[in-house]
């Protein structure tokens, strides 16, 4: 073993679907107005940060996976929140 969770930086890092220990080459942080819908991150009126847009009928956030963001999952290009 490399390390404990406890020894990496937080917000550094993920664990992927198959639990693999992920590091994230870029962490973004998301405006403070986006809002959670059912696990599925809504945008406010803020401009999201690079990697993000918004699907202009929904207002449903959507990732190009280019950034991550902390306590967050690509859902097939959705961002959606990470269940612990």
């Amino acid at each position: 073993m490399l390390a404990t969770e406890d020894q990496l930086p937080t917000g550094t890092y993920f664990i992927d679907q198959s639990g693999a220990v992920l590091m994230a080459d870029t962490v973004g942080t998301l405006p403070a107005d986006v809002t959670l819908n059912g696990g599925v991150y809504m945008a406010g009126s803020a401009t999201l940060p690079a990697g993000l847009s918004v699907d202009p009928t929904t207002g449903v956030i959507l990732t190009d996976g280019t950034t991550y963001y902390p306590n967050t999952i690509n859902n097939v290009g959705v961002l959606c929140a990470a269940s612990e």
